[in-house]
């Protein structure tokens, strides 16, 4: 297993990969042939990858490098310069509760070991930079197990205009520990109510984690 995944880590990497294209990799029976192994071994590497954060597997779109998910660059761009982190958090608090909701529904086992995971992460982190990064993958992960392929297209691409406003700088900015302290807590209490299967207190949590980041920043 080794071997592969440090295979896999080289590919990502280089300039001229046998493995992907535009950020995409290849479809899995390729990709058996080009590493050499067989499906089960490939399928574990690809989870291990997947909960590095390293890529997104999107139902009947392929497997990408995270940061070359498909989004749609021409409205994001236009939509970064007329919103607001207010507006955003606004529309965040519509909408994530209801998918923390269908999390505790419908995530599967392995999709919360990477929530706990994800969480941990986040708590182990030293700038809000790195914070960022797993609080990302966290969010997403919950999106992911809502087991619903447009709630997941809106908040890829509500996700991209967040980047595009330049969330990881403004996070940086306001992180200290007593804030790192409060959003890991309130992300554990989101993640125990999905692991438990409580929809309504996943959805609690949820709604109170958005009202704390607003009040976070001010806004």
């Amino acid at each position: 297993m080794s071997r592969i995944l440090e295979e896999l880590r080289t590919q990502f990497d280089a300039s001229e990969s046998e493995i992907l294209a535009d950020g995409r990799l290849l479809p899995e029976r390729e990709l058996m042939e080009v590493l050499g192994v067989g499906r089960s071994t490939l399928r574990q590497a690809l989870e291990i990858l997947e909960g590095e954060g390293l890529i997104v597997r999107r139902q009947g779109h392929g497997t990408f490098l995270r940061q070359a998910a498909p989004t749609t660059p021409a409205i994001t761009a236009d939509l970064s310069v007329r919103t607001s982190p207010a507006e955003i958090l606004e529309v965040r608090a519509g909408l994530e509760p209801i998918l923390a909701r269908l999390a505790a529904m419908r995530a599967t086992p392995m999709m919360i070991r990477r929530m706990q995971q994800f969480n941990q992460n986040g708590a182990d982190a030293k700038s809000g930079r790195d914070f960022e990064k797993w609080d990302g993958l966290l969010h997403y992960e919950i999106v992911r197990a809502s087991n619903n392929e447009l709630y997941l297209a809106f908040f890829e691409q509500l996700n991209a205009v967040r980047m595009e406003q330049g969330w990881a700088r403004l996070k940086d900015s306001t992180f200290s520990p007593e804030v790192h302290a409060r959003l890991v807590s309130e992300h554990s209490r989101i993640v125990d109510a999905i692991a438990q299967r409580d929809a309504d207190r996943a959805a609690d949590a949820m709604a109170q984690h958005i009202r704390g980041v607003t009040s976070v920043f001010g806004l």
